[in-house]
């Protein structure tokens, strides 16, 4: 099924002054039926998450005479910030886990008559089974709390929220660049201040990493760049070693390398965090 998005000609409509909103107008119409919540979601993953330095705050769909058409509208707000009186407040820790790997960075030593290259796979056996090796991987898991006036956290504030967990950031975020931080997720609940004025305190985590750049002998293009939040694997091919060195062994050698992307990527600014 086939679904396409189009502003309408009447929109944007945007009001200016001390709150500014702006409502964008939309179109969605599909090949066949389509339902609400197909609707909702070709507008949420097709129009962007800030406009006119607003953020999106809700979206709402109407019915139209043909089943194969909707029509959306998004309200786009002031952000909301943190208390000018409570700093962010950082808290974080590098220590990783353990983690099984193929794949070394190199082979930096080897006692046999005859080498051979295994393309740096670890632990191959005759049958061409890849053993692999348990190895530590550092993590930088890092939390960010800030209050929250009650009133504005809304409904649409935490589905937002909602909506971002997970997800990686598709645009610089405080010291990171686009793609380096996985957003795990929010905590939060009542409080006040020392006025007695309501507060939600809100405590949002994350996972960073830094993109590593992989050289692979004999594929093309090289080096690969990957992600620290994408999936890396690799397709070996078995070969048969017959000269008087192999002996009949089973090689193992890289022919193929994905990256898979694991999480959608979102601007983060729509957190409202402020960083």
């Amino acid at each position: 099924m086939a679904i396409t998005v189009t502003e309408t000609h009447d929109s944007p409509i945007t009001k200016r002054g001390l709150k500014p909103e702006t409502v964008t107008r939309w179109k969605v119409r599909s090949d066949s039926a389509l339902t609400r919540n197909a609707a909702y979601d070709a507008l949420l993953l097709n129009t962007a998450d800030v406009r006119d330095a607003l953020l999106r705050n809700s979206m709402t769909l109407t019915p139209t005479e043909s089943e194969r058409v909707w029509l959306g509208e998004i309200l786009y707000k002031v952000d909301p910030q943190p208390s000018s009186d409570a700093p962010l407040k950082f808290k974080g820790s590098t220590r990783g886990g353990r983690a099984k790997i193929e794949r070394s960075l190199g082979t930096t030593a080897h006692w046999r008559h005859f080498e051979r290259d295994f393309g740096n796979a670890i632990e191959v056996d005759d049958s061409g089974k890849i053993g692999g090796a348990e190895t530590y991987l550092p993590n930088l898991e890092f939390s960010l709390e800030f209050y929250l006036s009650s009133d504005l956290f809304t409904y649409s504030y935490m589905r937002t929220l909602y909506q971002y967990t997970p997800s990686v950031n598709s645009r610089p975020f405080g010291p990171f660049i686009a793609g380096e931080c996985l957003f795990l997720g929010v905590e939060w609940s009542p409080s006040q201040d020392e006025e007695g004025e309501e507060l939600t305190q809100l405590t949002f985590h994350f996972l960073a990493g830094h993109h590593e750049t992989i050289d692979i002998d004999g594929l093309q293009p090289s080096p690969i760049v990957k992600p620290p939040h994408d999936h890396l694997w690799f397709l070996w091919e078995e070969t048969k070693d017959n000269s008087r060195a192999g002996a009949g062994a089973i090689t193992k050698q890289i022919t193929q390398a994905n990256v898979e992307q694991l999480y959608p990527l979102r601007n983060f600014a729509a957190l409202g965090i402020g960083l």
